[in-house]
C-alpha cells in the first residue's frame, strides 16, 4: 500500500482526497448546498482570491461544524496544511489547521501555491460533486 502511494501521481491525490471528501458530504445532511458551494468555489477563487473564498465560506459557517460552508473550508484546510505526505503532497502551511491565519502571515510564494492547488482541487471536487451529490440536475 505504501508503495503504491508513494508511486501515485499528485493528481491522482487530489482525485483520491476530492472523491473521499464528496463520498463524505454524500452521506450529509446539506448535499445541495455542498454541492452548490462547490461548484462555485472555483470560479470565485479565481475571481476574488482564495483569501476572500475562504473567508465567505467562513462567514456561511457561523463556526458550526455541521453547516456545508465549514465543511467545505475544512476540506481545503486539511489539503493545504500539515505536513507534506503521500495522500496531502501539496499542503503548503506546516501547522495542521488554521488555514485563514496561515494564509495571512504566509508569503507571497505560499499563497500563490496554495491558490494554485486548491484551484485544481476544486476541479476535482465539482466533478466528483456532479456525480455523486443530490441537487441540480441529479435526484
Amino acid at each position: 500500500m505504501a508503495e503504491t502511494l508513494a508511486r501515485r501521481t499528485v493528481d491522482q491525490s487530489r482525485a483520491l482526497y476530492a472523491h473521499s471528501a464528496i463520498t463524505q458530504f454524500a452521506r450529509m445532511d446539506g448535499q445541495e448546498k455542498s454541492k452548490t458551494l462547490v461548484k462555485g468555489l472555483g470560479a470565485m477563487t479565481q475571481q476574488n482570491g482564495l483569501g476572500q473564498a475562504l473567508a465567505f465560506l467562513l462567514a456561511g459557517a457561523e463556526d458550526k461544524p455541521h453547516k456545508p460552508e465549514c465543511r467545505v473550508y475544512d476540506v481545503l484546510s486539511a489539503w493545504l496544511t500539515g505536513a507534506p505526505d503521500a495522500l496531502h503532497p501539496e499542503r503548503v502551511y506546516p501547522q495542521s489547521g488554521r488555514l485563514m491565519e496561515q494564509l495571512m502571515a504566509g508569503d507571497r510564494r505560499q499563497y500563490q501555491a496554495a491558490q494554485r492547488s486548491a484551484l485544481a482541487l476544486c476541479g476535482w471536487l465539482s466533478k466528483f460533486a456532479d456525480a455523486l451529490l443530490t441537487g441540480e440536475g441529479r435526484p
